[in-house]
């Protein structure tokens, strides 16, 4: 189930290339690194079962999150909720809100952060998308789900950077959220459009940042990190807040080689292990590709092909049209009230998001297990 041979980057005029045939797939990514560090969330890095971990294989999580292995959480349903109200009509607001709140109370949602409940709780009784955030909230909530409006709009970081602090400030309510969330769809921006090489990407990120916390860290970084240097830059990164779970996926990624080292690099560092391998799994993705993904981390993950779609839409969205919209439309409607698997819908529905059907695969209505 490929998308055709991966092949290394080349270079044209100093700046990084693709093939045509390479699909970049932050989605994916990003629910790869979230199933396989959920077992593991909040466990420091020297906890037996952690060390004991064979780097490739999901584990079922009976407390907490309570998931199958190749089951994600929190971090990937809000990615895939915020992607899939991109189409067709861009970024707004409302239909961002409308897509985690019906998440939200589909009882099928897996961990939740305290601002995350907070602000859906206040837009239920609100019923306005804005003014629901969570003052001084500096959780990961904002930076885990943002990496589709970075795919999107990669063309055009403005875009990128507006829209990525708007999603941000429906929820989470200060500089350090926002600045996260902004640097992982900037992240993923240059990584897919291959402007920025990953060892380059944590200082070259900072510059565009507004000064604060999360520049000021990514300003620490390195111009090269090696190997052997990223378990100390981790450690003195650290992972307990937002600017902390945000760079140290930039490290993990600017640190290691392949997809599977990145992830398992995220996980390894122990602590919010699901959402720093969510955030590290999504940039190696998009810069290692869908086929960069080893097949034995995709073959037991939840809903691989409804991903995989995703993943394809987002990538085609500027391709297919260089104008594709942003803060346009107001909560439009789509007939019969259901999702794309046939749920009623909760509240405003979305147009339907015409995805392409990956080859020889699952069909999207086929989502086993809880979420």
């Amino acid at each position: 189930m490929g998308v055709g041979p991966l092949a290394p980057p080349g270079v044209v005029s100093g700046v990084m290339s693709h093939p045509t045939d390479f699909l970049p797939a932050p989605v994916t990514g990003c629910a790869v690194g979230d199933a396989l560090g959920v077992y593991f969330e909040t466990m420091p890095s020297l906890d037996p079962r952690l060390i004991a971990w064979d780097g490739r294989t999901y584990l079922a999580s009976p407390s907490h999150h309570v998931t199958e292995p190749g089951q994600y959480s929190d971090d990937t349903q809000m990615t895939v909720a915020l992607g899939e109200s991109l189409f067709p009509h861009g970024y707004n607001h409302n239909r961002a809100m409308d897509a985690y709140l019906e998440w939200f109370q589909s009882g099928k949602a897996r961990g939740m952060g305290g601002s995350i409940r907070k602000a859906m709780l206040s837009y239920m009784r609100t019923k306005n998308p804005l003014g629901n955030a969570v003052p001084g909230a500096k959780g990961t909530g904002t930076a885990m789900r943002i990496a589709p409006i970075g795919m999107a709009y990669r063309h055009d970081l403005g875009k990128v950077m507006l829209m990525a602090s708007l999603d941000a400030g429906l929820t989470h309510q200060s500089p350090e959220a926002k600045d996260g969330a902004v640097a992982v769809a900037l992240g993923v921006a240059c990584l897919a459009t291959r402007t920025l090489t990953p060892s380059k990407l944590p200082r070259a990120i900072a510059e565009m940042l507004p000064v604060g916390a999360m520049r000021e860290t990514l300003e620490t970084f390195p111009t090269f990190v090696k190997p052997e240097q990223l378990k100390d830059l981790l450690r003195s990164v650290g992972h307990l807040h937002i600017v902390q779970a945000v760079a140290a996926s930039f490290a993990c990624l600017a640190g290691t080689g392949s997809f599977h080292a990145t992830v398992e690099a995220a996980i390894r560092n122990g602590g919010d292990t699901d959402t720093i391998a969510a955030m590290a799994g999504a940039l190696a993705g998009t810069w290692y590709g869908y086929n960069g993904i080893p097949h034995y981390f995709l073959t037991p993950l939840e809903e691989k092909n409804r991903l995989l779609a995703l993943d394809r839409a987002l990538y085609a969205a500027p391709g297919t049209n260089p104008n594709f919209p942003a803060l346009k439309g107001k909560g439009l409607r789509r007939k019969g009230g259901h999702d794309l698997q046939g749920r009623a819908r909760v509240r405003r529905p979305h147009q339907q998001l015409h995805l392409p059907v990956p080859p020889g695969g699952e069909s999207r209505a086929g989502y086993h297990g809880q979420g």
